[in-house]
């Protein structure tokens, strides 16, 4: 038997801790997210304590409200010095100051020149 041509690594830890972090993340309680999902507070409360796991569409509803990425709400490692590693395990404060500073820096180079600045396509 051959060998895969990419090393298969030992398995990611299950998505209820993250789930529930970016939940906490946007203050919602349980009874909120699962209003949102059109299920019961039980399934969530499942879902975060690694009872149950969500199947493949309610992952992908999962990512699409929270606005992340499968790989990180899997678990999956991101590249060393990615975007979204150096984001990973930030607070609610953290992530509002982030935000704000984003927003007030954008405004400064609106004033800066006058003129809105275009922002590069992605």
């Amino acid at each position: 038997m051959s060998k895969p041509d990419h090393p298969v690594s030992a398995p990611e830890p299950a998505i209820g801790g993250r789930l529930r972090e970016l939940r906490l993340v946007r203050e919602w309680t349980q009874q909120q997210l699962a209003d949102m999902l059109g299920i019961a507070k039980s399934t969530v409360s499942q879902y975060e304590n690694n009872v149950n796991e969500p199947d493949l569409r309610m992952l992908a509803r999962l990512c699409r409200l929270f606005g992340v990425p499968s790989d990180d709400l899997l678990g999956l490692q991101a590249a060393a010095g990615s975007f979204s590693a150096g984001f990973r395990g930030l607070t609610a404060d953290e992530g509002a100051f982030l935000q704000a500073s984003l927003e007030a820096y954008r405004m400064a180079l609106k004033m800066k020149d006058g003129k809105p600045q275009r922002r590069p396509s992605t």
